[in-house]
């Protein structure tokens, strides 16, 4: 079975070795109400947006809460004590493995209207008040990938038409397939980030949309309670013919480092 995949824009951008976690100060501190609650496993998930000015919800997991809020991937988020497990499988420094995996329901509003910095700042705050959290900033020296272009060029196709299922277009996922509907190269490094043992970085520097198909020896069939199935390594050789290439390095990150979390405790 194979699985969708659409992300809004902005979720991961090329240039995170140089990413600044700071942005301009909001005039909007923190949520004028908010509610707080765990969230059953049979609801559907939904990603931290606002859906008008005024307001903002999300299901979803504390980590992609944290991701949201402070604009930076899964593998830029560290912990700095024991824990019982990574968030992420690219993730070598671990945090509570809850954050990664219980999800949570939040809606919340603000007092006036607010644009989606101002959403972001509310959040860093509800984070402090309700999660307990406490970070600092601090670059570490990680093993990577970046994905570049090949020595003889891209060989991708343009994309026609508009994207059917968000800003950076859609991937499905099925056991040996990779197949993209108008993507742009930095979902993509995103995807692999995901399903690959070590973050990969969008280096392409190519700015469109594409459509392509990839085949590859998958690792396995999706297990019975879910439609995710691994890429791995494999992936590899089916990319070079795109006219892209998979480049190992290691290189400074700044990272966001979690040095205090907790469950939250009712509304």
């Amino acid at each position: 079975m194979a699985r969708r995949i659409a992300f809004f824009a902005g979720t991961f951008v090329a240039g995170l070795l140089n990413a600044a976690f700071g942005h301009a100060q909001s005039t909007v501190r923190d949520f004028d109400v908010a509610s707080v609650k765990a969230a059953p496993d049979n609801r559907a998930w939904v990603g931290p947006r606002v859906d008008d000015p005024r307001r903002f919800e999300a299901l979803t997991t504390a980590q992609q809460l944290i991701q949201w809020a402070y604009r930076v991937s899964s593998f830029q988020i560290s912990g700095t004590g024991p824990a019982e497990f990574p968030i992420a499988r690219s993730q070598p420094w671990s945090v509570p493995g809850w954050v990664g995996t219980e999800r949570f329901e939040i809606q919340a509003t603000t007092e006036r209207p607010s644009n989606e910095e101002e959403m972001r700042q509310a959040l860093k705050e509800l984070l402090a008040d309700r999660f307990q959290l406490k970070v600092h900033r601090e670059t570490r020296k990680i093993r990577m990938y970046a994905l570049v272009v090949g020595k003889n060029g891209p060989r991708l196709n343009e994309a026609k038409g508009e994207s059917r299922c968000g800003a950076d277009g859609c991937l499905w996922i099925g056991h040996g397939v990779l197949s993209a509907d108008n993507v742009a190269m930095a979902l993509f490094a995103r995807i692999l980030t995901e399903n690959l043992d070590r973050p990969v970085l969008d280096e392409t520097n190519l700015t469109g949309r594409y459509d392509f198909r990839l085949t590859y020896d998958g690792l396995g069939e999706p297990t019975p309670e879910s439609t995710w199935t691994p890429i791995g390594p494999s992936i590899f050789t089916p990319i070079q013919s795109l006219g892209l290439r998979l480049e190992p390095r290691e290189d400074p990150v700044e990272m966001l480092v979690i040095d205090r979390v907790e469950r939250p405790t009712g509304n």
